[in-house]
């Protein structure tokens, strides 16, 4: 995997699409906040889950630094 692959991958783990989609079906379509809320409650889960990807792909290759990520 080369280093714009990773960064690729990383990205999307970033920003994830789901959040997204789910914010525009509650904002457009009227759908439950609850599925929302169930995302957001979990949000401490995927910070740890982006830390851990963070720390293994700076070990194979050169992605810049990510402050907020580096803080344990």
């Amino acid at each position: 995997i080369n280093t714009y692959d990773c960064m690729l991958f990383f990205t999307r783990l970033l920003f994830p699409t789901f959040y997204f989609d789910i914010y525009e079906d509650i904002i457009n379509n009227g759908e439950d906040e609850k599925e929302l809320l169930r995302i957001i409650n979990r949000v401490n889960d995927y910070e740890e889950f982006l830390r851990k990807i963070y720390t293994y792909l700076k070990t194979i290759t050169t992605i810049p630094d990510i402050e907020w990520l580096k803080k344990t």
